[in-house]
């Protein structure tokens, strides 16, 4: 399965949106990486803010300061590379929380 589908397919749980309107709210709001290898949604946020803006990727915010990955499948050693321009933090939500690292280590995590 390529990693855009098993995104996908992780949609078809039920949630507050579609597979496909996350990916139009990424496109127009944010960034989306899709290769053969990895597939990722993500925005430049506040990580300080409230989680129900980090979570609302219609929302920009003025002066961002890290990376929020939305959704990912692939190889994990390759996000790092996606970043349009380096910002302090990356940040994604895992099991209801949210995790966020300083940019440098979650490249060097990454890169292990």
């Amino acid at each position: 399965m390529k990693p855009v589908e098993r995104v996908a397919a992780l949609y078809l749980a039920g949630g507050l949106r579609s597979f496909t309107e996350d990916l139009e709210l990424h496109l127009l709001h944010g960034y989306v990486t899709s290769t053969p290898t990895l597939f990722m949604m993500g925005r430049a946020v506040d990580v300080y803010a409230s989680d129900h803006l980090l979570r609302d990727p219609s929302v920009s915010f003025d002066h961002p300061n890290g990376w929020l990955m939305h959704a990912y499948a692939g190889d994990i050693r390759l996000a790092a590379s996606c970043a349009p321009y380096p910002l302090e933090f990356c940040a994604y939500h895992r099991k209801g929380s949210l995790r966020i690292y300083p940019f440098k280590r979650f490249f060097l995590k990454s890169m292990n």
